[in-house]
């Protein structure tokens, strides 16, 4: 018997963990839309309305990710799962928005090579309602029921790694995932850290100038092998402390961020039936939990 779970993700909160450590490790049992032309195909019948119902394997459990920007844009994505899949699991990954507001902004500070404000990005993610979390679980609760639709959430995957991806792939019909996954060779820490971004923003800096004059491509791949030269240097000096950069210290808008979304998260656990007390759920940035 196959079992389809849909999994509901925002960025930077655990996909590369899961695409790159945990989904290989379980490949038999778990068909995904990176790994299986399957999946691929359920995931453009849903998400694109493109192509037929695919033959499914025997026994095998499929986990097609779908972005949030998708779901809260395309209200018929969600038709189509009810339509094709009525028996389906839908999963949603939530973050606190006081930790993932500042890690998308580290991810921007890097790629852009330090040229962007931490108080102007904040400003103009709290500006937009993508992270009013309860509008988007009001109307996928409704839609999908109870039983069929979850919330989980990145500050569990933090606090416990291995119980998170144990109740995950639960839903997702994999059973006694602690004996099947190998967690010792897996980085639970895949968000850049202050070193990288500084080590990034270095690099960035030296080749800002030929960025007008060298192709994109050649400009990105000599970033890359300089700064990875540079951090296999630093480590062994020891330098990596003098680089260290504090980049989202800013007490005003982390407040502002709390003070934003309070009602918002207050739904949310109202929504789910859930005593915030009870939950790993932080209301000020944690710079370590980035």
């Amino acid at each position: 018997m196959n079992k389809i779970t849909f999994l509901i993700q925002l960025d930077r909160t655990g996909n590369k963990f899961l695409q790159r450590g945990i989904f290989p490790q379980i490949q038999s049992e778990l068909a995904t839309i990176i790994y299986d032309s399957t999946a691929m195909t359920i995931y453009e019948l849903i998400v694109n309305n493109k192509g037929t119902m695919p033959v499914l394997e025997n026994n095998m459990n499929y986990l097609i990710t779908i972005s949030w920007d998708l779901i809260i844009e395309h209200k018929d994505i969600t038709e189509r799962i009810n339509n094709y899949f009525p028996a389906s699991m839908v999963l949603f990954i939530a973050r606190s928005q006081s930790t993932i507001i500042p890690s998308f902004y580290k991810y921007a500070y890097m790629k852009l090579g330090g040229i962007l404000s931490y108080r102007s990005f904040a400003n103009k993610r709290i500006a937009t309602p993508y992270y009013e979390y309860d509008r988007g679980v009001k109307r996928l609760m409704r839609q999908f029921g109870s039983a069929r639709f979850k919330v989980l959430f990145f500050e569990d995957m933090k606090r416990d790694v291995q119980s998170y991806v144990a109740s995950l792939l639960r839903h997702a019909g994999i059973m006694d995932a602690k004996q099947k996954i190998v967690f010792d060779t897996i980085d639970t820490n895949a968000s850049p850290s202050d070193f990288d971004i500084a080590i990034n923003l270095l690099v960035n800096r030296i080749f800002f100038p030929f960025s007008f004059v060298l192709p994109n491509i050649l400009v990105q791949k000599s970033n890359y092998f300089v700064a990875n030269v540079l951090q296999s240097f630093a480590s062994r000096i020891g330098v990596a402390k003098l680089l260290s950069v504090k980049l989202c210290d800013d007490p005003a808008i982390a407040t502002k961020i709390q003070d934003r979304y309070a009602n918002s998260n207050r739904r949310l656990f109202d929504i789910l039936g859930v005593d915030p007390s009870t939950m790993n759920y932080p209301v000020l940035p944690n710079q370590s939990n980035f």
